[in-house]
């Protein structure tokens, strides 16, 4: 046997051979869950192979098979005021439906999973989860109380998919010959890691194009890179997700090391609104810097027109015989003029106040994005770490405008805390919003249709 022809048998001996009995539990348990949640009899709705299945690189003999079923979004508001632990009632809600297909089998809700065992070793773990508008999901951690997670399968499974194909198929073979020595020697790294590692390689592997032929050198090659890894790195960002793959980690670890609870999220809402209202300040402060700058501006050409003036009457009085006064008037506001042309010479207060602007324009699109930020939290539509994130990237943002800005003075924090308090610079009422906008989006005339409409209705 050649070497291509080993290493093909190889690779097709390590395969999943089961794939029918796995699908056929797969759409029995689908079915039941989308008969009690969803009033349908669907097998293939609102369910999808996650972890090594789903990116389609577990190997024959794998013992965990991992799914996520969508709930209703309803519920997640119903479970999450539970009185008590609300994810482990979800869990124990799950579990009772799939006890009515798996009445004989094991069947256990803890932690993260609902986890049916079958008799030939595989045990399916079924994760309930809420999809989020971003596609990420959240599913519920029944440990320590009870708290909420976050996970992105998606977008790991869709990069696998892609840069295998780019690859002439070898990324996938490769992931389950890594796994296969994995299995074999017992060592100590997750799959997800496997997967991950294997990802990163094979972008610039010389092979990564080849027939089986080449197989011994991509697999020589993926073991030296591997070994040219710095120790002491903790974690490597998953394919597509980002979330962080550590050693021994599992395929669902939540992205952010932070509890998605409501303590949480008003803790990051505490946090926001402060840095909302400082950079409110702070914009309006730089606007009136950049006021009272042009306006010092204004007042000093003025004087030096006119001290130009004067000097040039004294200079015409002095020649036709003025005499001393004027000559001594001259030479006072000659002075005068002297000091003003000097001080805007080492002092431009043009050039000052357009930096000021700048600063209140950069400032202005910062303000806006914390506002959608606090928007979104509000919403709960992102998981805690993506609000995290934009909150990480505004701080770096608002530490590179404030480098670069001059700094503000008293006279003006005073006037920009008038403008906001006193002159609501900031706030609109309805009807000055409406005045806008065109009649279809008017508040007041909505608000008028509704009424008309519950009218209509009794």
């Amino acid at each position: 046997m050649g070497l291509a022809d080993w290493f093909s048998t190889f690779c097709t001996n390590i395969q999943v051979q089961d794939g029918g009995t796995i699908s056929s539990r797969y759409q029995a348990i689908t079915r039941r869950l989308n008969t009690d949640f969803w009033n349908t009899t669907s097998d293939t709705s609102h369910s999808l192979y996650v972890g090594s299945y789903g990116r389609n690189t577990a190997i024959q003999g794998f013992s965990d098979l991992d799914m996520v079923f969508e709930l209703p979004s309803t519920l997640y508001f119903q479970y999450d005021a539970h009185d008590g632990n609300g994810q482990s009632a979800l869990l124990q809600a799950i579990r009772s439906s799939m006890r009515k297909t798996y009445s004989s089998s094991d069947i256990g809700a803890d932690g993260q999973v609902v986890a049916v065992t079958f008799q030939d070793g595989i045990t399916f773990e079924v994760v309930p989860v809420f999809t989020n508008q971003a596609g990420s999901y959240t599913y519920p951690n029944s440990n320590d109380g009870g708290k909420w997670h976050t996970t992105n399968p998606r977008p790991e499974i869709e990069a696998i998919r892609t840069r295998n194909a780019a690859c002439n198929g070898n990324l996938v073979p490769l992931c389950r010959m890594m796994r296969s020595w994995k299995q074999k020697w017992d060592v100590p790294i997750g799959g997800l890691l496997v997967d991950t590692l294997a990802y990163q390689f094979i972008e610039n592997c010389t092979y990564r194009d080849k027939s089986y032929l080449y197989y011994d050198f991509m697999c020589r090659d993926f073991f030296k890179w591997m070994a040219d890894q710095d120790e002491k790195q903790e974690y490597w960002k998953s394919p597509g997700s980002g979330q962080p793959s550590r050693n021994g980690g599992i395929s669902l670890e939540q992205h952010s090391q932070t509890d998605d609870t409501p303590q949480s999220r008003s803790i990051l809402e505490g946090q926001l609104r402060e840095c909302y209202g400082r950079v409110v300040y702070s914009h309006k402060t730089h606007e009136k810097c950049a006021d009272i700058l042009l306006s010092r501006l204004t007042r000093i050409k003025f004087w030096q027109i006119t001290l130009s003036a004067i000097t040039t009457a004294g200079f015409v009085g002095a020649v036709f015989g003025a005499g001393k006064i004027g000559a001594a008037l001259g030479m006072i506001v000659s002075t005068a003029l002297l000091a003003l042309n000097s001080y805007t010479k080492n002092y431009d207060l043009g050039e000052l106040a357009q930096k000021h602007k700048q600063a209140a324009n950069d400032l202005w699109i910062i303000r806006e994005k914390y506002l959608s930020v606090l928007v979104d939290l509000a919403m709960r539509e992102k998981p805690l770490e993506a609000l995290q994130k934009q909150r990480d990237q505004l701080v770096e943002q608002l530490h590179t405008v404030y480098s670069g800005a001059p700094s503000t003075t008293f006279q003006a924090y005073k006037k920009a805390q008038e403008a906001l308090k006193k002159l609501e610079d900031m706030t609109f009422t309805d009807a000055e919003i409406d005045a806008f906008l065109p009649k279809e989006l008017k508040r007041a005339n909505n608000w008028s249709s509704q009424g008309s409409g519950k009218g209509q209705q009794k």
